[in-house]
């Protein structure tokens, strides 16, 4: 669920906001219900509300007007909520000491957050970054995007989940969606995360591999996505639980849910399959949503 998307810095003196909001509304396919932003500086901008009218707000144009002149990366989310109500308060990015971010996905957290990516987050915060410790038991899927200033460098991390980045006039852009850098940008040159990559961009622009995050959680839901030169097709979800029928699955917590094979996409535009896991997840967390 949600989108992530944003950009950073190389040879450009400062940072592209149009690209970057037409970035945000590509991923408005994603999450219609809040827009949020994050910089170099730790700024935070964040709304509940329809991200096409989240940019035509003026404390937004404001605010990143200001981050273009400032940060040499900003970073946006557009959120189709999991669990939480639809605030700003729960709207991305999320910060926890010296770590901000933003996550797009779903994973099992422990029920005083409101909002399960602040999990996340706040595990980033206290292992420093290191997410191999940080994330190996959490079960879930995701990109995340976080800045840690005792780094000062920005992170992008996928797992059993998609992104896409790409080089382009000067300037480094990611989001959820390899085909989104197409639509906004014009290029097909992108860099694909597989499941597990991490890389991380300093102010400078350089960006660097990180060690393959592995996850130790023994079952999981994973997209199958498949890009070569430029073109994308795009496959359903798979799992390894077993349904002993149509109507029941396994869960980590031992219950059993509906088993939902396919996809709701009236338009017949499946680009995102989490339509079906916001059905699935609802179930799963509905004795945690905040009241």
């Amino acid at each position: 669920m949600c989108g992530i998307f944003g950009t950073i810095r190389k040879q450009r003196r400062k940072c592209d906001i149009s690209a970057l909001r037409g970035l945000a509304l590509v991923n408005r396919q994603r999450g219609k219900e809040a827009l949020g932003f994050f910089d170099s500086n730790e700024a935070i901008f964040k709304r509940a509300n329809d991200p096409i009218d989240v940019l035509a707000d003026s404390e937004c144009t404001k605010w990143l007007d200001q981050s273009e002149r400032d940060a040499w990366f900003i970073v946006g989310h557009t959120r189709f909520s999991t669990r939480g109500k639809n605030i700003d308060q729960n709207a991305h990015p999320f910060q926890y000491g010296n770590v901000i971010g933003s996550h797009n996905g779903c994973i099992d957290a422990p029920q005083h957050y409101t909002v399960d990516s602040e999990h996340a987050i706040d595990v980033l915060d206290k292992n420093e970054s290191d997410y191999q410790t940080a994330l190996s038991d959490i079960w879930g899927y995701w990109t995340l995007s976080w800045y840690d200033n005792r780094k000062d460098e920005l992170f992008l991390a996928m797992h059993d989940n998609t992104c896409g980045i790409v080089q382009h006039r000067g300037a480094w852009y990611f989001s959820s969606d390899p085909d989104h850098l197409a639509t906004a940008l014009g290029v097909r040159d992108t860099i694909v995360l597989n499941s597990g990559d991490v890389v991380s961009f300093d102010s400078n622009g350089r960006m660097k591999y990180r060690k393959k995050f592995e996850s130790d959680m023994s079952y999981s839901y994973k997209k199958d996505r498949r890009t070569s030169g430029g073109s994308t097709s795009y496959g359903g979800y798979s799992t390894s639980y077993t349904s002993t029928s149509a109507s029941t699955k396994n869960w980590p917590d031992g219950k059993a849910t509906e088993d939902y094979a396919g996809v709701n996409d009236p338009d017949n535009f499946v680009k995102d399959y989490d339509a079906e896991y916001r059905k699935i997840w609802e179930e799963y967390a509905k004795e945690y949503d905040a009241v």
